[in-house]
This record gives structure tokens, C-alpha cells and sequence, in this order.
């Protein structure tokens, strides 16, 4: 009777159904969908294609960036100058610490 939103076990479901979302737990999420290399690839494209320098540069290294930590546009946008580094072991790669808060209660 009322407003279900306002009942406090209806939340505390809600917010358990969260958590364990979060951890990975329960039905798989339908809310990603995988990136199609054609349309990345023209995001590049377009991008470059711009004269500002945020355009052709900035913006394009995000999006690689991005891209190289599975999408997780929270790791790119916390990440501090001196994160990525030298791979110790391949000279070809580069490392990165990637920020999560330990306190996340939602995927989104």
C-alpha cells in the first residue's frame, strides 16, 4: 500500500541486488554491448580529422586508451600522469594502475 519506493525492506532488496551485480553475481548484465572495430575505427578517423589539437590528439588517445583497459572509462578518467610506466618485463608494453573505489555499489 503506497509508495513501494518509500519502504525501507524494498530498498534494502534493491541495494542487495546491487551489491551482488556488482560482484558479478546473478544474471549477467545486458547493459554492455562490445564495441564494433568499424565504427572505433571511424570515432579514430573523424576524431584526427579535426585541426584543434584536443580533437586530433587529445581525444583519439582517450579513446585508445580506453579501449586498451577494456572500456573502463572511470580508469582513464581518475588515471594520474605518472600511472602508466615502462613494462618490466616487455619493452614493447606499458603499465598502468587502474582506479576503482573499493566502495562501488553499482555497475553504472
Amino acid at each position: 500500500m503506497g509508495n513501494p519506493t518509500k519502504s525501507t525492506p524494498v530498498n534494502d532488496v534493491i541495494k542487495e541486488v546491487k551489491k551482488f551485480e556488482v560482484w558479478g553475481e546473478g544474471c549477467p548484465p545486458n547493459s554492455k554491448r562490445p564495441i564494433r572495430e568499424h565504427k572505433f575505427r571511424k570515432s579514430q578517423e573523424l576524431l584526427r580529422a579535426q585541426p584543434a589539437f584536443d580533437c586530433k590528439h587529445r581525444y583519439p588517445m582517450v579513446n585508445v586508451w580506453s579501449h586498451n583497459l577494456i572500456g573502463r572509462l572511470d580508469g582513464v578518467a581518475h588515471f594520474l600522469v605518472n600511472d602508466p610506466c615502462a613494462h618490466p618485463n616487455f619493452d614493447f608494453a606499458l603499465k598502468t594502475k587502474v582506479c576503482w573505489s573499493k566502495n562501488v555499489m553499482e555497475e553504472r
